[in-house]
Formats: structure tokens, C-alpha cells, sequence
């Protein structure tokens, strides 16, 4: 019995996972009008720095998380820099000049 509500439990945090990707796949897929396959990427960075943090540096959880936090922020930040800002600001010129 014990180990039916153990797999239960693993079960439904499995899932909420699963769930709080999708909701970030329709979130952005809503709010630009094109599915983003690179949110799954952003996720897999996310579990690497928590992975890191808790496995390599011998960290607690809750600190571990807080690494895994700090990390998607800067590593957010950069992307935001480096990648989407320099493409949005094209496509503002793109669609200025009517081309």
C-alpha cells in the first residue's frame, strides 16, 4: 500500500511538471502567435543549474533551487540581450520600410 501512494505521489509531481511546460508553451505561443520549441531549453538549463548546484557543489535544496533560480535569471538576461532584443529590433525595421 505504502508503495502505491509513493508512486501516486510521483506520479502527480511528474505531471505537475509536464503541466507548468505546457502552460509556458501556450503562454508564448499565445502571446506571440508562434510556438517556441526553445522553452523546453530554457527548462533543461533550469534543472542543469539545480542538478549542479545540488549534486556537484553538495548544496542543500533550498538553496540549490536558489542557484538554480539565480542562474535562469542571468542566463534569461543574456538571452534577452544577446538573442531577442537585436532580432526584435530588426523586425521593427523590417516592418517600418514595408518589405
Amino acid at each position: 500500500m505504502g508503495q502505491l501512494l509513493q508512486l501516486c505521489v510521483n506520479g502527480a509531481a511528474l505531471g505537475s511538471v509536464y503541466a507548468l511546460v505546457a502552460l509556458g508553451f501556450i503562454l508564448i505561443s499565445e502571446a506571440t502567435g508562434v510556438v517556441n520549441f526553445a522553452n523546453g531549453q530554457f527548462v533543461m538549463i533550469g534543472c542543469f543549474f539545480g542538478v549542479t548546484a545540488v549534486m556537484q557543489w553538495h548544496l542543500p535544496i533550498w538553496p540549490g533551487y536558489a542557484v538554480a533560480l539565480l542562474g535562469m535569471l542571468g542566463f534569461g538576461a543574456a538571452f534577452y540581450a544577446l538573442a531577442y532584443r537585436p532580432l526584435a529590433d530588426g523586425a521593427t525595421v523590417y516592418q517600418q520600410d514595408g518589405r
